[in-house]
């Protein structure tokens, strides 16, 4: 998944960095809610969006802010061909010629692609693919991949390999870093400052290259908590464990650099409570899990301008024929463009929600 965040830290374990995305909230929310009831002072209920759901044509398990996922589809009964699918334009760019194990795991706004192919030999690479379409094979791996390969910006790679962890970055040599190997089961991501959001011995942290691992930001009630995505603003999704369950923060850093605060992903007045989290934006919209008004099995859950929506009211009150059970979000980009895993016609397939055109404003110009 795409990790674009910038995280710097001061102070001990807070997590810290410039927040600029409040404007942008406020506006965002307004235009949702659109009035308050005057006599009474209640708030008028505010509007669901809506979105629509389309099954990809192969597997993904990426997607940037240029709406753009990777995509790996079926040449023959034994063999695959893994691209680069543009939402917008219906293009697809091949990277692979037709492979026997492709997996493309992280693509970049600026272009780079990470994944890992397999040969008829049984052989398996770590590959990290240039804007320019070059292909860059990296080491041969010998177990199955722990977690990654994942990608900032700059191209940079990261991955675990068992108990291993290694990087590249064009120009250098792979480098096996003793600093991430405590992360090498955990990884989530690598920032644009090169550092890795991770759990150690049950504390969010984040890693750099090297020097000393940085505990991610924890209430005082929590029991453990995970690491789970920045954002370019400096924002920190955490997921905490407390004694009352699993609650989900972000983290807003305070623009002056040495503190910041927490924001519960949970709105009490109208029972919307975010109990699991998988990705966030720059705008700090949140995917994951989480429970609405009657419904107490958590379902699906997209956390936007304050509050909770299950995926059922955002494609209109229930599922569009064909998709049964849940839907697995995995990650969600700047322009609302929501991708997952679930099961359309009896068969598991990767989806892509967008928002509908009445609802697109919402994150236009992101």
């Amino acid at each position: 998944m795409m990790r674009d965040g910038r995280v710097g830290v001061a102070g001990g374990s807070k997590g810290v960095g410039p927040n600029t995305a409040n404007a942008k909230g406020v506006i965002r929310i307004a235009g949702a809610v659109g009035a308050v009831a005057l006599a009474a002072g209640l708030a008028m209920a505010q509007p669901i969006p809506r979105f629509t759901i389309e099954a990809l044509p192969g597997a993904s398990g990426a997607i940037n802010n240029n709406d753009e996922v990777t995509l790996v589809v079926p040449y023959d009964s034994s063999r695959e061909v893994g691209g680069v699918l543009d939402l917008s334009t219906g293009g697809f760019r091949a990277l692979t010629v037709a492979m026997h194990d492709v997996a493309l795991t992280d693509i970049t706004d600026t272009g780079y692609v990470a994944g890992y192919v397999g040969y008829s030999s049984g052989a398996r690479y770590i590959v990290q693919w240039t804007p320019e379409g070059k292909r860059n094979n990296l080491p041969r791996v010998y177990e199955a991949v722990t977690t990654g390969p994942f990608l900032n910006d700059s191209g940079r790679v990261v991955w675990g390999d068992g108990d291993v962890a290694s990087t590249w970055a064009t120009g250098t040599r792979v480098w096996k870093t003793g600093s991430l190997a405590a992360v090498s089961r955990s990884m989530r991501g690598i920032t644009n400052d090169n550092m890795v959001l991770g759990m150690y011995r049950g504390q969010g942290v984040l890693a750099p290259l090297s020097g000393r691992l940085v505990s991610a930001p924890a209430t005082d009630s929590t029991i453990w908590n995970e690491a789970i995505e920045a954002s370019a603003h400096g924002d920190l999704l955490v997921s905490c464990a407390e004694s009352g369950g699993l609650r989900q923060f972000i983290w807003h850093a305070d623009a002056v650099g040495t503190d910041g605060e927490f924001e519960l992903l949970a709105d009490p007045a109208s029972w919307r409570i975010m109990t699991m989290s998988r990705a966030m934006n720059d705008l700090g919209d949140v995917v994951g899990a989480g429970v609405t008004p009657g419904v107490y099995i958590p379902d699906s859950m997209l956390w936007t301008s304050g509050t909770g929506y299950s995926f059922r009211e955002l494609l209109g009150g229930a599922y569009p024929e064909g998709w049964t059970g849940f839907l697995m979000p995995v990650d969600i980009n700047n322009r609302g463009t929501i991708l997952g895993v679930g099961t359309f016609e009896g068969e598991v397939r990767w989806f892509v929600m967008r928002p509908s055109d009445e609802w697109a404003w919402m994150w236009e110009g992101e």
